[in-house]
């Protein structure tokens, strides 16, 4: 038996990737006007999008930009978690450098994409994380974790010739 297509308004068939499509296009417009320079209409205009849809999925512009961070925020926090746990889980004495490197990997890897190099262009418009709900990531879930690394492991230090201060 086939199936009737739809002839009238509603939701059309199949998978919708309008979400995906309006967080890009606010990320990009807010990386190149700031929040208070975009507009929800350039947010509608670059993703091709109504108005409705838009504030269907997000309810205002302020929701919209936490949410533009916090896409972000998330990838970034899980691929930190996924080093940190690779690093303890590897057996080796633990290093600050390692321990460093597995906060900064991930923030540095956002270059490759088109999509990553927009994201570092809006948090370089923001101007503090009290600022904007981007640090709420960050300082909840990844810097608690990278610091009991660091009490745990006792980590070597990166320069062996240097002497703690206070010896």
């Amino acid at each position: 038996m086939k199936k009737k297509r739809r002839s009238g308004p509603g939701r059309p068939e199949g998978e919708s990737f309008a979400r995906a499509r309006i967080l890009n296009a606010a990320e990009a417009t807010f990386a190149d006007h700031g929040y208070a320079g975009t507009s929800f209409r350039q947010i509608v205009d670059r993703a091709n999008v109504t108005q409705a849809l838009v504030t269907y999925y997000f309810g205002s512009k302020e929701a919209l930009f936490k949410e533009v961070f916090l896409r972000r925020g998330r990838e970034i926090a899980l691929k930190r978690q996924e080093a940190l746990k690779a690093l303890r889980a590897s057996r080796k004495g633990l290093a600050l450098r390692d321990v460093v490197a597995c906060y900064i990997r991930p923030a540095l890897e956002l270059r490759r994409t088109r999509e990553g190099r927009s994201f570092i262009r809006l948090q370089a418009r923001t101007p503090s994380p009290r600022a904007s709900p981007s640090g709420c990531v960050a300082r909840s879930t990844t810097i608690p974790r990278a610091t009991s690394t660091l009490r745990s492991g006792r980590p070597r230090r990166i320069c062996p010739r240097a002497r703690p201060t206070g010896a």
